[in-house]
C-alpha cells in the first residue's frame, strides 16, 4: 500500500463493498487519511466493522475510522508463537481467549502483577508442534485486579489496555509507514548472519546493520538489500553494513529499528 497505488485500493474497496475490513492499523490509517485528503467519502452499504491486529490501535485512529468508514474498529492481540490471544467485544472491552492460552502478568523482576502495567507471559494450548510454556512475549498490557463485569456477559478475564511492543517503523520515500515486521527479510538462510537491525535517518533510505560470524560477501549484501527492498514495496533503498555489535532497542530487543 503506497502513495502510487492507494487510489486503486480505494476504487477496489468502493466497487467490492466489503462487510468487514481486516488490516494493520497503520494501513487503515494510511487509507483513511488519503480519503480525508481527497475529501472523499465512500458510501459503505454493508461495512459493519474494521478488524486490526499486530500493532496498537490508538484512540485517534478509532475516531478517524468512525468518521471515514462509519463503523467501529476492533482490536485483536496475539503472536506468531501462539501463546496469547486477546480481543475486543462489542463493548470495546479486551477479553482473554482463555481456551487458547493461559496468561500471566509479571514485572521487570519476574514477579506477578495484579494491577497496572505488566509484561504478558503466555502458555499456549493450540501449538502442538512447538508447545511453549510461560513464554515471555516482551509485550505489555494494563490490567486491573477486579474489574466490573462486562455488559457483553463474557466471563473471560478482562484486560484494561494492550500496550503491545514498542513497535518502530521505517518511512518510505513518499511517507509510507513500513512496520518492523520486516524482520522476516533474513528468514532465508544467510550463512554466518547472527543478528541484524535497521537504521534510518532519511525517508526512503535505510541501512541493514548485520553482525556475522565472518566477513559477509558483496553478493550476500546485495541479496539482503534486494529482499529488504522487495518487502518494503520498493519504497526504500537499502544498503548493508557489517558491524561488531548492535545497539539494543526498547526492552532489550535487537531485532528493532533504530532512528
Amino acid at each position: 500500500l503506497t502513495r502510487d497505488n492507494i487510489d486503486e485500493y480505494i476504487k477496489a474497496i468502493e466497487e467490492f463493498q466489503p462487510v468487514a475490513i481486516e488490516a494493520f492499523p497503520s494501513a487503515v490509517a494510511f487509507l483513511a487519511l488519503r480519503l480525508l485528503e481527497m475529501k472523499k467519502r465512500i458510501r459503505f452499504s454493508k461495512l459493519r466493522s474494521v478488524f486490526c491486529s499486530s500493532e496498537p490501535v490508538r484512540d485517534w485512529l478509532r475516531k478517524l475510522v468512525y468518521r471515514i468508514f462509519g463503523c467501529p474498529i476492533f482490536d485483536l492481540y496475539g503472536n506468531s508463537e501462539q501463546t496469547v490471544r486477546v480481543g475486543q467485544c462489542e463493548y470495546g472491552t479486551y477479553h482473554e481467549f482463555e481456551e487458547y492460552a493461559l496468561l500471566e502478568y509479571i514485572d521487570e523482576n519476574g514477579k506477578p502483577v495484579k494491577s497496572g502495567k505488566a509484561e504478558v507471559v503466555g502458555t499456549g494450548f493450540v501449538n502442538r508442534a512447538t508447545p511453549m510454556i510461560r513464554y515471555r512475549t516482551m509485550d505489555y498490557a494494563e490490567i486491573e485486579d477486579s474489574p466490573p463485569p462486562c455488559p457483553c456477559g463474557r466471563a473471560h478475564r478482562q484486560i484494561k489496555y494492550i500496550h503491545g511492543r514498542t513497535r518502530d517503523f521505517l518511512t518510505g520515500r513518499n511517507g509510507e509507514r513500513i512496520e518492523d515486521n520486516l524482520d522476516g527479510v533474513l528468514s532465508k538462510p544467510f550463512d554466518g548472519v547472527l543478528q541484524f537491525q535497521y537504521y534510518q535517518t532519511v525517508p526512503g533510505e535505510a541501512v541493514v546493520r548485520v553482525v556475522a560470524s565472518e566477513t559477509i560477501t558483496d553478493k550476500m549484501c546485495e541479496r539482503i538489500a534486494r529482499e529488504a527492498g522487495l518487502r518494503s514495496g520498493g519504497t526504500i533503498d537499502f544498503t548493508v553494513e557489517q558491524v561488531d555489535e548492535l545497539k539494543k532497542g526498547p526492552f532489550g530487543r535487537i531485532f528493532t529499528i533504530v532512528k
